[in-house]
């Protein structure tokens, strides 16, 4: 669990995805593709080197790229999962509720279902003998 923890907070995934999207970008800019509608115009390949301008246009677009996916895989501890697909628990009430609430109706804080663990009543009540 700590390992995952760990997963979630370094920066070298959503790094590493920021710079392939924006090198895929920028690849197809300057082949001369503007739109992947079908149908779109295809320009001529830019013969013109880098500008000072194009390059802060690159590094604000690796930047944004670089924040959703950090912010994402901090929130969801998965960075290339775009759905989140655990059911979430209530810490109070113990409905389980879909992954995209944010709060119970009781008002009690969420946990993602795979944080819990499950054990059959029979299991229990040998414990609760043996104590």
């Amino acid at each position: 669990m700590a390992r995952e923890a760990d997963g979630a907070r370094s920066p070298i995934r959503p790094a590493i995805y920021a710079a392939v999207v924006t090198a895929v970008v920028v690849v197809a800019w300057r082949f001369g593709i503007r739109s992947l509608r079908p149908g779109a115009p295809v320009y001529a390949p830019d013969s013109a080197p880098f500008s000072v301008s194009q390059l802060l246009v690159w590094l604000l677009a690796y930047s944004a790229v670089f924040v959703a996916m950090y912010k994402k895989q901090r929130r969801d501890g998965r960075a290339f999962s775009f759905v989140r697909a655990d059911a979430l628990l209530c810490t109070q009430c113990f409905d389980a509720l879909p992954a995209d609430r944010v709060r119970c109706k009781c008002g009690g804080a969420l946990e993602p279902l795979s944080n819990w663990v499950w054990a059959d009543e029979a299991d229990v009540e040998v414990r609760e003998q043996g104590d």
